[in-house]
């Protein structure tokens, strides 16, 4: 697995968690340890921007489910 699927691995996850636990801090702890499971270093970049990108993938699920319920 490249780096770029890793990190895209890892944003699906630190998403579900968030889906899961509600809590953004409980979706970073999630993101340093997929890291290390991956064997990546979880720098403070690397992590803000993972984390980024499940704050991204979050709100366009958001705005897509929002967008079924208009519709309904």
């Amino acid at each position: 697995m490249n780096r770029q699927e890793i990190i895209a691995t890892v944003t699906e996850e630190a998403t579900t968690s968030y889906e899961w636990s509600c809590s953004w801090s409980r979706a970073v702890d999630v993101i340093v340890e997929e890291l290390r499971h991956h064997n990546l270093k979880p720098t403070r970049p690397l992590v803000f921007y993972i984390l980024s990108l499940a704050k991204l993938t979050w709100a366009g699920e958001t705005a897509r489910v929002k967008k079924l319920i208009a519709e309904a």
